[in-house]
């Protein structure tokens, strides 16, 4: 019933946003749907989490961005998520959105996550395109749809980040 709820949302929000520039019309979904740890780069991996799993569905209307964050098993508790842009030459990449990973709602324990939020006004303020340039929404927007992102959740025991996935469109 939350699904559906949080759905009935974002399409509303999308209607009620429009077009044009600074929006998207209707509504994109991006699922980062198997994350683990083999997809961080080895450096980053202080701890073994073999078991780690989570997902991030995101989705973009007007201009909103929700997102559904799960993950489970994870070595310690989670600290912070993110939207980064893929780094062509590998390592991190910039982060470009910053997920809450507490608030009201949310779920969380000493190895797991799980939260459904809204980030108005994406993408962060200080957030940069690889060439370093401010990023806009509609570049943001841009950079998810080519399948320029990833979403990570970073945890105590691995603080540069614990598991990993690319963000597809669903």
């Amino acid at each position: 019933m939350r699904r559906i709820t949080l759905l009935a949302t974002i399409v509303a929000s999308g209607f009620a946003c429009g077009g044009g520039s600074g929006t998207v019309s209707g509504t994109d979904t991006f699922t980062a749907a198997d994350m683990k740890q083999t997809n961080e780069p080895p450096a980053l991996q202080a701890r073994p989490a073999p078991n780690a799993t989570g997902t991030a569905v995101v989705t973009i209307a007007g201009n909103t961005l929700n997102y559904s964050l799960r993950g489970t098993s994870l070595t310690s508790q989670p600290t912070v998520s993110h939207i980064h842009l893929i780094n062509p030459n590998g390592g991190q990449g910039p982060v470009v959105v910053t997920f809450k990973v507490l608030n009201t709602g949310a779920t969380a324990s000493a190895t797991s996550i799980t939260v459904d939020d809204t980030v108005a006004n994406p993408p962060d303020a200080n957030a940069k395109d690889l060439s370093g340039n401010p990023l806009t929404f509609d570049a943001l927007v841009q950079l998810i749809r080519d399948g320029k992102t990833y979403v990570n959740i970073h945890t105590q025991q691995n603080t540069g980040g614990e598991i990993r996935a690319d963000l597809k469109p669903q």
